[in-house]
């Protein structure tokens, strides 16, 4: 019964509302004189509708555009170009005046109008997408027009209208006809509350346009009123059906893009919050003089399972702790299938509920750490290889992040794959504002993830867990091919991007991380960049060492901000996009070959970034003096961890170094049977 008067409704508001319009027009018009400039005003009026209608449908959604649009389109532009001939020859205007012929282009207009609409109805719904299928839905309709204009300079002038007599009885028959078809397009757009009123207009303007007299006859004004808002009635429906409803579509699309990919950063910043308060905790722990102490800050840290993970700690069988009242006590009831059990080397075992998820990843590394503190305060005498097992928590730590950029990536791969195919029509032809859309999503998605690989590059680094490798490589073409991405950019934002190198230098240094540096300083200068050039610079020799100089003509950092620029997570005001982590791995890297990194910057000018890196320290082997020879040689610039070592190699003869210029002196001195170091040597070759 609703769904009946929600039809019933669908209806009677659109016909209640044009039925006003003809009314109000008619009232006002109904005496009015009806000469040459009356007719042509009226006919102008249909004929500036009929050509929007023809304008709307060529600009129409591709995706959107059906067979019946694109026929429908070609026959208004046609009856438009009939009705302006009609209007022009209509009686009055002396030297044009031809009432039989302009009555013969008014019937062949009606006509084509009539039987276009008919065609058009019965192909809505065939979308337009194979071109022969697109190219026969214009020839038609256009060789129809032509055949009619054709036509109308054929057809005998006294055939619709003698001067003298009138209206002629043919005409009074073909407008009776014409009514019938314009019903008949009227029953075929049932389902298109405005459509069907449209058709229903035209037959009325026809019944109008049979029964009047002569032309200052009111029916006449009538038929003209009820024509145009026929015409009305159908461009309204075209503009909500072809241009308002896509809209609305393409909008919910970007919405729900939009609100996904609000969920996926709303949990990496939960995710974020809760690591950095892990890591306040654990700085806590490790000044902490008591296992008391430890456990106290356990409880604090732990107290609220909505911020953390619903848990039990057990020792042996005793309950040491719970956060959440509804958790068993006994230690029996922790069942495999609903928590993951860890047990510790002192005899504690943690019971973390898996409805966590990935949080779980978290906090299984963190109770190791607590583990290994606990240790540290029983073990005092063994704190080299409490570090030891320090590194593996590191470990874990790295294996977390990898597990999170797996689990943030996945639903992002998803995403950018669905993405793609929307961007190759898979789906079905898109509009330019929806093209436009999707690239922007695809945009965001790549950024996304930048910033996860960035952040896993950033935790490494911290954690020591980089190591540096020296090799010799060619300046010049290592940066023509490193830069190659940075180069692509810039040539689709119209940026000159230029590599200059002072000869073809060769350089010892980790290729690595050295490409990272420059590659992410380059493609930082093209994205800040708007117009003019981003131009790097090399030079490198014995004396000065390697000096690198990536300077562009962008934005400019305002000088309250270069010292916050290499710091993580800190943005600049102007900053595009990102987590603030980039600049921050450049200096981390850099320090790590030896280096260090330096910025001048002028706002609205541009930035120059310095990357330099001292010279290699010269050995001259002629005069290192032999020594007792070594079992051993450490080469470790951490003092505790060479005395832990040298405890464990006690029996054999072991010769020690802080850096890796003494290291290589000491290897050559005292030629020992093995080296052992977790030491970069960046600075030698």
């Amino acid at each position: 019964m609703n769904t009946a008067q929600n039809q019933i409704k669908a209806y009677l508001r659109p016909a209640f509302f044009y039925s006003a319009v003809v009314a109000v027009f008619y009232f006002f018009l109904k005496n009015l004189h009806f000469s040459y400039i009356e007719h042509l005003l009226f006919e102008f009026f249909s004929i500036f509708f009929a050509m929007t209608l023809f304008v709307l449908y060529v600009i129409a959604p591709r995706w959107k555009q059906s067979e019946g649009l694109i026929i429908n389109g070609v026959v208004l532009l046609f009856v438009s170009l009939l009705d302006v001939l009609h209007a022009v020859r209509f009686s009055g205007l002396p030297g044009t005046s031809d009432m039989p012929s302009s009555i013969n282009f008014w019937m062949l207009a009606r006509g084509l109008q009539a039987l276009g609409l008919i065609v058009a109805a019965t192909r809505k719904d065939i979308l337009a997408g194979k071109k022969t299928s697109t190219t026969l839905s214009i020839l038609l309709p256009i060789t129809a027009g032509i055949g009619l204009f054709i036509l109308s300079y054929v057809l005998p002038s006294g055939i619709f209208f003698i001067e003298g007599k009138g209206m002629t009885a043919l005409k009074a028959n073909l407008e009776i006809l014409y009514a019938i078809l314009f019903l008949l397009f009227a029953i075929l757009m049932r389902h298109e509350p405005e459509a069907f009123i449209a058709g229903a207009l035209f037959a009325f303007s026809e019944i109008a346009f049979i029964t009047y007299v002569n032309v200052t006859d009111p029916r006449i004004i009538l038929g003209h009123i009820l024509k145009a808002t026929g015409f009305l009635a159908l461009g309204l429906f075209s503009l909500k059906k072809y241009f308002l409803m896509p809209l609305k579509e393409m909008a919910e699309v970007q919405r729900t893009y939009s609100a996904e990919n609000q969920g996926l950063k709303s949990t990496y910043e939960t995710l974020t919050q809760r690591w950095n308060e892990m890591i306040k905790c654990r700085e806590k722990i490790i000044q902490c003089n008591s296992i008391d102490a430890i456990l106290s800050l356990e409880r604090e840290f732990f107290a609220d399972p909505s911020k953390t993970i619903r848990l039990a700690k057990f020792e042996k069988d005793r309950l040491l702790f719970k956060n959440d009242p509804g958790l068993p006590e006994e230690k029996s009831a922790y069942l495999p299938k609903q928590f993951e059990r860890i047990d510790m080397e002192n005899g504690t075992t943690v019971f973390l509920d898996k409805e966590s998820g990935f949080y779980l990843n978290i906090y299984k590394p963190f109770f190791l750490f607590i583990d290994l503190a606990k240790k540290n305060l029983l073990e005092k005498n063994q704190i080299a290889l409490l570090n030891i097992k320090l590194v593996e928590e590191e470990k874990y730590r790295i294996d977390f992040l990898r597990s999170f950029s797996h689990e943030l990536k996945t639903p992002l791969n998803v995403i950018y794959g669905y993405l793609q195919l929307f961007s190759t029509e898979a789906f079905g032809a898109m509009s330019a504002q929806a093209k436009t859309a999707l690239n922007e999503m695809i945009e965001s998605v790549k950024k996304s993830n930048e910033i996860i690989n960035d952040l896993l590059n950033l935790a490494k680094a911290e954690s020591g867990a980089v190591s540096v490798k020296c090799d010799r490589i060619q300046l010049k073409s290592f940066l023509n091919r490193i830069l190659v991405e940075a180069k692509k950019n810039a040539l689709l934002k119209n940026l000159d991007f230029v590599i200059e190198c002072d000869g073809e230098p060769e350089i010892s240094v980790d290729p690595k991380l050295f490409g990272l540096v420059i590659s992410n300083l380059a493609s930082n200068a093209v994205k800040y960049t708007d117009k003019g050039h981003v131009r790097v610079f090399a030079r490198a020799d014995d004396k000065t060492g390697i000096m690198i100089e990536v300077k562009d003509t962008g934005t400019g950092i305002p000088a309250e901000e270069i010292d916050a620029i290499f710091k993580p997570f800190k943005k600049g005001e102007h900053a595009r996009g990102g987590f603030g982590l980039g600049l921050s791995l450049v200096k981390t890297y850099t320090q790590l070959i030896g280096g260090k990194v330096s910025v001048e910057s002028q706002v609205g000018t541009g930035s120059t970034f310095r990357i330099e890196i001292p010279p290699l320290p010269k050995i001259d082997v002629s005069k290192v003096a032999k020594g007792q020879k070594a079992d051993f040689l450490l080469i470790e610039p951490d003092k505790t961890t060479r005395d832990m070592l040298k405890i464990l190699l006690k029996d054999s003869v072991v010769e020690e170094a802080e850096s890796d210029e003494k290291g290589i002196v000491a290897a050559l001195s005292t030629l020992p049977d093995m080296i052992i170091t977790d030491f970069g040597l960046q600075r030698t070759t």
